[in-house]
C-alpha cells in the first residue's frame, strides 16, 4: 500500500492508504479535483518563471488567486522542474535533428 498525505483547509493532515495493483494504478476519483488544482498552480508558477516574474511577485499572484501564498523554496522547486523539462526537450530535439541530418548525408 502507498500512502498519500493531504492537508485540508479546515482540518488536520489526513493520511490515506492507496492500494497498489499488479497492473495499472489506483487513484481515487474524489482526489482528482485536488490533483487538477495542484497542476494548475504549478502551471501558473512555471508560466510566471518563464516570463521572468520574481519570487515575491509569484507569491503575490498566488495570493491574488485566493490562496494563502507560496514559499520561495516551493517556487524554486517548481522552476527547477521546468528547467529539467526544457533541458530534456532540447536534448530530444537535438537528437532528432542530428538523426535527420545524418540520414540526409547518407
Amino acid at each position: 500500500m502507498a500512502t498519500a498525505t493531504g492537508r485540508g483547509r479546515r482540518g488536520p493532515a489526513l493520511e490515506l492508504r492507496i492500494p497498489k495493483l499488479r497492473k495499472g494504478s489506483y487513484f481515487p476519483g474524489f482526489l482528482e479535483p485536488r490533483r487538477l488544482a495542484e497542476k494548475a498552480l504549478a502551471a501558473v508558477v512555471q508560466e510566471a518563471y518563464v516570463h521572468g516574474v520574481s519570487t515575491r511577485s509569484v507569491d503575490d499572484l498566488i495570493k491574488a488567486m485566493g490562496m494563502t501564498g507560496i514559499s520561495k523554496s516551493q517556487v524554486s522547486r517548481l522552476c527547477e522542474e521546468t528547467d529539467e523539462k526544457v533541458k530534456a526537450g532540447a536534448l530530444l530535439l537535438e537528437q532528432m535533428t542530428n538523426g535527420l541530418f545524418s540520414a540526409a548525408d547518407t
